[in-house]
């Protein structure tokens, strides 16, 4: 059907069926019409509104640019947070050009407890996630799959960002020497990595969500795991499970190779305790950390060590 339309018959015959007077076939047959890009394009845009339309009820949608802001006629949408799309005007805020989708976070919607988002920046920020987090609803995109975790929480949830220290200092000595130069810094200045790790979005943010497409064509989609039910935490439990999930993350990015493991393994401890840890997460902050590590001694796990 999307492949090729069809014309009516512009008489009163169907083709291949005798004419009024019985003379043959009538002369009236269809003529197939090849799809053109526009078509495709219509169909395309078609589909997209209505996927889009159902997200209406589920949750505080939002129209937004390839720069994913917030967005109304081609302009910056000003006092976005105050904005709610519905049935009634969603033909108003998404116009056919629209193709990525925001969701504002940390309000409530329809009855529902506000959402927050887990946004891993860095790829290797999600090794063990899913150890502290609960299975939730997750997407991403070709380049960052499986990159946001949507959550609703009990209380409130405080948006935060969590770096590395070491990237991050490389980067302000890059800046600085560009600005001495009077050139422009690269975005990244260690090997390909964002001092981002990985961030904890809540009230005046939003997000991009499926079935948004990105500035390079990538589709933003659900990752298989993704139960399509939100998992709710208290505000508290969740904000800690992120932070540990960061440090994991940082500590294994700089963690020593076979032969000098042990006394990091000591400054760990030692650093678990100080920064107010309990046993629970200490152990289970080095089990993340440990079953991404290249040289990881997984019996470690289960001794006095941790």
């Amino acid at each position: 059907l999307i492949a090729t339309n069809y014309r009516q018959p512009s008489g009163r015959g169907c083709a291949n069926m005798p004419d009024q007077k019985g003379k043959g076939p009538a002369s009236n047959k269809r003529t197939p019409r090849t799809t053109t890009t526009n078509d495709l394009a219509s169909i395309t845009n078609q589909i997209f509104a209505e996927q889009v339309r159902l997200l209406v009820a589920k949750y505080p949608i939002l129209p937004l640019d390839s720069d994913k802001r917030p967005t109304l006629n081609g302009k910056p949408m000003r006092d976005w947070g105050n904005v709610e799309v519905t049935e009634a005007n969603f033909d108003f805020y998404f116009s056919p050009t629209i193709k990525v989708v925001g969701m504002k976070l940390g309000v409530p919607h329809r009855e529902q407890l506000p959402f927050a988002d887990v946004d891993f920046d860095s790829g290797d920020a999600k090794h063990g996630a899913d150890l502290l987090l609960p299975n939730t609803i997750c997407f991403g995109h070709e380049k960052n799959p499986d990159s946001h975790r949507l959550l609703q929480a009990r209380g409130e949830v405080t948006s935060k960002k969590f770096r590395d220290p070491i990237i991050e200092a490389k980067e302000k000595a890059q800046k600085k020497a560009a600005k001495e130069a009077g050139t422009h810094a690269a975005k990244k200045a260690h090997g390909g990595e964002n001092s981002v790790i990985m961030e904890l979005l809540r009230k005046g943010k939003q997000v991009r969500i499926p079935p948004s497409v990105t500035d390079y064509g990538a589709h933003v989609e659900y990752c298989k795991e993704s139960t399509g039910i939100p998992a709710v935490l208290d505000a508290i439990d969740l904000e800690r499970k992120v932070a540990l999930q960061a440090i994991a993350t940082l500590f294994r990015r700089y963690w020593p190779p076979v032969g000098s493991r042990h006394d990091t393994e000591m400054a760990f401890g030692g650093f678990a305790h100080n920064a107010g840890l309990t046993l629970e997460e200490a152990i289970l902050t080095g089990t993340v950390l440990y079953n991404y590590l290249p040289s990881a001694d997984l019996k470690a796990i289960r001794s006095k060590r941790f």
